[in-house]
């Protein structure tokens, strides 16, 4: 993976140990190497379920999993790819993130004419970590655009945990399903850093469609491309889950 240069450099290795109970020296040995490669070609590695006495046995052994410096330890893997997703994000949102949501918005959908008019027909929001944009069970009557900013969609598990489903950026739509088969919303949806959204109201969408069915287009439009662009990356997951 690291002679290949025809693609993105390698910046995570995520290693799982949710079926290890024991290493041995000579594995320790292949942990001390890619430490080592780590180190020379500046990548990161993720270790998940790590348990107390494998991370015991690396230490005695040369090599302190915790020292932070370019092996981290998260509890698993849910967290292990939120380091990853979180850097990327932030290395991608720089560029994005200029205060203008007509540019973020025109760069995830394309140069589509009006949309300064959707924009300006919106509710803008400014929002603070922390601060919840939809909760799960609530009628969904509104969607979301993402013009600066992360959102973090998730899920309350039974027990009280909490799985985190997707990291939105700008440029992103949420709540649209729901709002587009009246049905009530599934995840919350939680500013994890300050963030400016927009909001469309079911009222104004409604409002819209009677008196300007050419911005209504537009809206629709936008909204498709979203649909489009998330149903690839579900079909993407599964392709690779088969592979």
């Amino acid at each position: 993976r690291l002679a290949d240069d025809t693609i993105e450099p390698l910046r995570f290795v995520v290693l799982d140990f949710m079926h290890v109970s024991g290493i041995d020296s000579a594995a320790i040995a292949s942990f001390i190497k890619i430490d080592t490669l780590a180190r020379r070609e500046r990548f990161r590695i993720v270790m998940t379920h790590l348990p107390p006495a494998v991370q015991t046995q690396m230490v005695r052994g040369g090599l302190d999993p915790g020292d932070g410096d370019v092996i981290r330890i998260e509890s698993d893997l849910d967290h292990a790819l939120e380091v990853c997703e979180e850097a990327l994000l932030g290395d991608a949102a720089g560029s994005a993130d200029d205060g203008d949501s007509g540019n973020a918005l025109r760069a995830a959908f394309g140069d589509i004419a009006r949309l300064e008019d959707l924009v300006a027909a919106m509710d803008r929001l400014d929002l603070s970590p922390g601060d919840v944009l939809i909760r799960a069970g609530e009628m969904a009557d509104d969607v979301f655009f993402v013009a600066s900013g992360w959102v973090r969609v998730h899920l309350t598990l039974p027990d009280g945990r909490v799985l985190r489903l997707r990291t939105m950026t700008s440029g992103s739509i949420v709540g649209e399903i729901a709002l587009y088969l009246k049905q009530h919303r599934t995840a919350d949806v939680v500013c994890e850093r300050t963030a400016t959204v927009y909001r469309m109201s079911r009222e104004r969408l409604e409002h819209i469609e009677r008196s300007d069915s050419e911005l209504a287009a537009v809206f629709h439009r936008v909204v498709a491309v979203g649909l489009s662009d998330k149903l690839a990356i579900a079909n993407r997951a599964i392709q690779a889950s088969q592979a």
